[in-house]
């Protein structure tokens, strides 16, 4: 077992068991995320896999955003569009603007899993563009050129009572 593997099963262990004295409830969901992070971007996929569903599983937004990534591309894990657009749909309902962006380019193509919905769309760029993520803005600026003022107008009022309805 690498030097890795073995640190998240003791952080994975820590976070399940509540366990390791000294380290808040956030350093360790920090911890594990930090090192699935490092596992995902390397290519050990089930080590990441590991760490990313047992956050998802106490919904973590982030986790549940990579765990969606992974279903959405079949790596390290089988291929599951269904199952990424629910990680997804959970990880942008929850505020992740990495999560609503991909859940915006997800309505706005189609895929067998979710009808497209360029309405939808719409509104999960804009979520995802309030953030500042210049690709985002982009996309909303290009895809508001193609629609119609109703469509237009829905996606900015269903941005608007979401904004309201998730003022901390």
């Amino acid at each position: 077992m690498s030097k890795i593997s073995s640190t998240l099963l003791l952080a994975l262990a820590c976070t399940l068991l509540g366990a390791c004295s000294g380290y808040s409830k956030d350093d360790k969901v920090h911890k594990v995320l930090k090192i699935s992070q490092a596992a995902y971007e390397r290519g050990d996929y089930a080590t990441a896999v590991q760490g990313f569903q047992l956050l998802a599983n106490q919904g973590n937004p982030r986790a549940e955003f990579f765990l969606g990534e992974m279903y959405l591309t079949g790596s390290g894990v089988k291929k599951d569009i269904a199952h990424a657009v629910r990680l997804e749909q959970m990880a942008a309902k929850a505020g992740s603007p990495a999560a609503q962006f991909t859940l915006a380019q997800m309505y706005e193509t189609g895929n067998k899993a979710l009808k497209q919905d360029k309405t939808q769309a719409l509104f999960w760029y804009g979520l995802s563009a309030s953030t500042g993520d210049e690709q985002a803005i982009r996309k909303r600026a290009a895809l508001e050129d193609s629609l119609d003022p109703a469509q237009i107008k829905k996606a900015h009022q269903l941005e608007k009572k979401w904004v309201s309805s998730h003022k901390h």
